[in-house]
């Protein structure tokens, strides 16, 4: 019986001796599972965040345009503030975005 091929056996494995095998842990495992739940997870975040970046900017050049058509150092506070306030957004926390509830 040793000596016999592994994929030769013509009986299928029993409810126990399965549930036995998941016990000890002899369970079929895919290493290349996780690495491409990792890739696609964070080409989905990264295609959302240079998306959310892409509206930031564009936002931000036309309140620069109105800030250099229109010179005062309040707007250009307010300019810097909410061009800090963007890239933060962008960076720090793009996830946040996409589920609704609290970390």
């Amino acid at each position: 019986m040793p000596d016999q091929d592994k994929h030769s056996r013509t009986e299928k494995p029993t409810v126990r001796r399965k549930k036995d095998a998941r016990r000890e842990g002899q369970v079929a495992r895919t290493p290349e599972l996780v690495t491409w739940l990792v890739i696609m997870s964070g080409t989905f975040l990264a295609q959302y965040t240079v998306k959310t970046a892409y509206v930031s900017v564009d936002k931000l050049w036309y309140k620069v345009g109105d800030a250099i058509s229109r010179p005062s150092i309040t707007t250009d506070i307010a300019v810097a503030e909410q061009g800090g306030k963007d890239v933060l957004s962008c960076l720090a926390r793009p996830s946040s975005r996409l589920w609704p509830w609290p970390c």
